[in-house]
This record gives structure tokens, sequence and C-alpha cells, in this order.
């Protein structure tokens, strides 16, 4: 089955320093996170506080969904079975973002 968004909250993981939130395969539950490097290289930005970050996520999210969901089409999981963009992800967006 095809990866789902429902606007699930998006919460911070300070161990791995990433936006995450979930997605749904049918009854399956599927985190997906979003590396801070991503976040950040949208606006080419490196001082952004976690606010700012979610602020970026939620303004782009549809960006991150996007991704996420084709990587997660292609079997591109971690072992855990979570999706994880990256900066290479988003390198048509790199920087377009911002003043």
């Amino acid at each position: 089955m095809p990866l789902n968004f429902h606007g699930a909250a998006p919460f911070f993981d300070p161990g791995e320093r990433t936006i995450c939130w979930d997605g749904v395969d049918g009854r399956r539950t599927v985190l997906c996170k979003v590396t801070r490097s991503a976040i950040e290289g949208l606006y080419r930005a490196t001082e952004l506080t976690e606010e700012d970050r979610g602020i970026v996520f939620n303004r782009h999210r549809g960006i991150f969904e996007a991704i996420a969901y084709r990587k997660y089409d292609a079997h591109q999981i971690t072992e855990q079975g979570a999706v994880v963009v990256e900066t290479a992800d988003i390198a048509d967006y790199l920087a377009k973002f911002g003043e």
C-alpha cells in the first residue's frame, strides 16, 4: 500500500536532531524523519533554532512528505522501517527559499 499522511503533529528528536512525523501504510504506522541539514538546506541557513526548523518543516511539509512517499515506495527505509529525508533528497530545492 502507498504511504499516506494525515497531518500528524511533528515532533523533534533531540538524539538524532531530526523532525519526525508519522505516515500510514494501511494499518501500519511508518516513522518519517527529516534531518536538520535537509531543513536548513532549503534556506541555506545554519543557525536555525528548533522552533525555526519546525516552522520551516510546516511551511514545506508537502516537499518532505512527497520525498518520504517516493523513498518508501522505493523501499528506501532504515532497518527499523523509518523513512529518512536527507539533504541529498532535497537537492532540487536547496537554497530556493528565504532571503
